[in-house]
């Protein structure tokens, strides 16, 4: 399989184009034919499969809410798998915008997943004979501090294929002190984490004085990066940072450009859409939602379904590939402000700003009405009237708005079920 998406990823974006909707004749095929949901779907829509062209009738076929996976059930279900797909696996989403949903899998959708993984690792030119260090989050408490839990190989796809060095991993849950002592102690060369926790690691590297010696470099996931993130990697321990994004329903939609900071859409796995408000696709440079269609799923097909996050079209990579380009991951629809105005936009608080007035370990802010901003704050120490009114002075010019502030002091401010870290949440959209 990668042989062949070596020569795939070259292809010119129309060829890229075709081939997906040849895949795309028979995943619909099959979804009308044997799920449930699909069948009510498309005849409402007056779409029938053969009957017209694909391509032409595509803008048509209705918009695939999470909502409606979580009503539609066991409807979204294939009741005739291909047996040759292998066997069937459950995947239950986080939740993290309301209620979770799950959906199947089957052994053909993990092998995708197994082969993009390794196609992340070749791209970026990692010596897979080195030591990974992961932090992340595991539900069963796997891997808790200080010790965590030690591999002899980087994962299922990377170490089916080839000898790699070893990996050591650390839940998340785990404090940053911990973290730091558990990194140093290891020294690995390469390093995955979550964004939010990557730029704890960095500040409390750069504020301490301290580095990795042998790290070559970093990877991200599960959260949209921050604004000056990268930087701040390369100030802390001089290396680069490799993002990647993907969701649990569907697994890799978008990979970072080998030589470019923006991302690649995994185009032999998944179609994917930009859309704007009038269901129209972005042209570079615009803002939209994310709307998939996976390509090899036979258990759960998902039709054209708004995963919930925005990102920015680009235009045609430099770098020669044909692979579709995403500029930036914006986030989730909750993650955006609302002005009084009506005007909505992701908003970046400036941590170091915060940083530089108080000694804060997390920050949050939550949006409860069109005026009113609640600061969530774990700090050590005390924090002076007069360092609240600089706070409030920084956080209004970052809003761009003389937003009401209130400040909560807690001792912990947890992350989602997940592992992932929301900075802000909206709750007027």
């Amino acid at each position: 399989m990668q042989y062949q998406l070596e020569q795939s990823q070259w292809w010119k974006p129309e060829e890229i184009q075709t081939q997906q909707f040849r895949q795309l004749e028979h995943v619909i095929d099959h979804a009308y034919q044997t799920v449930p949901y699909y069948q009510d779907s498309f005849k409402s829509a007056g779409f029938l499969p053969g009957k017209c062209s694909l391509r032409e009738a595509w803008s048509q076929l209705p918009i695939l809410k999470r909502e409606e996976i979580q009503q539609a059930g066991d409807a979204l279900v294939s009741d005739s798998i291909p047996e040759q797909h292998g066997k069937t696996f459950t995947i239950w989403t986080s939740g993290s915008t309301g209620r979770p949903i799950n959906v199947m899998g089957t052994g053909l959708t993990r092998h995708f997943w197994q082969a993009f993984t390794l196609r992340e690792q070749l791209w970026h030119d990692r010596d897979l004979s080195k030591r990974l260090a992961v932090i992340r989050y595991y539900a069963d408490d796997k891997a808790p501090a200080p010790d965590g839990v030690s591999t002899q190989v980087w994962g299922p796809a990377t170490g089916q294929v080839y000898d790699t060095g070893p990996c050591e991993i650390l839940s998340l849950a785990s404090t940053i002190e911990e973290q730091v002592t558990w990194l140093c102690k290891h020294d690995p060369e390469y390093l995955l984490t979550f964004p939010s926790n990557l730029q704890a690691l960095v500040t409390y590297f750069i504020e301490h004085g301290m580095t990795l010696s042998k790290l070559r470099g970093v990877s991200t996931l599960s959260e949209a990066l921050g604004p000056n993130l990268r930087d701040t990697v390369r100030k802390a321990w001089d290396v680069e940072l490799q993002d990647m994004y993907s969701i649990q329903e569907a697994g890799y939609l978008a990979l970072q450009c080998p030589q470019h900071e923006h991302y690649h859409v995994q185009a032999e796995n998944v179609l994917l859409e930009i859309l704007n408000d009038k269901g129209q696709e972005c042209k570079p440079g615009e803002v939209g939602r994310v709307v998939i269609t996976t390509l090899h799923n036979f258990a759960t097909p998902l039709v054209r379904y708004e995963v919930g996050d925005y990102a920015e079209v680009g235009a045609p990579c430099p770098c020669g590939r044909g692979l579709p380009v995403i500029n930036k991951i914006l986030g989730r629809f909750r993650n955006m402000i609302v002005l009084p105005s009506g005007e909505q936009f992701w908003p970046v608080l400036g941590y170091k700003q915060i940083e530089d007035i108080i000694d804060v370990r997390q920050f949050q802010a939550i949006q409860h009405s069109s005026e009113q901003i609640e600061m969530k704050l774990v700090v050590n120490g005390e924090v002076s009237e007069a360092q609240e009114q600089q706070l409030i002075a920084v956080i209004q010019k970052s809003l761009g708005y003389t937003f009401q502030i209130r400040f909560t002091y807690v001792n912990e401010i947890p992350r989602s079920k997940s592992g992932k870290y929301e900075e802000f949440i909206s709750h007027t959209v």
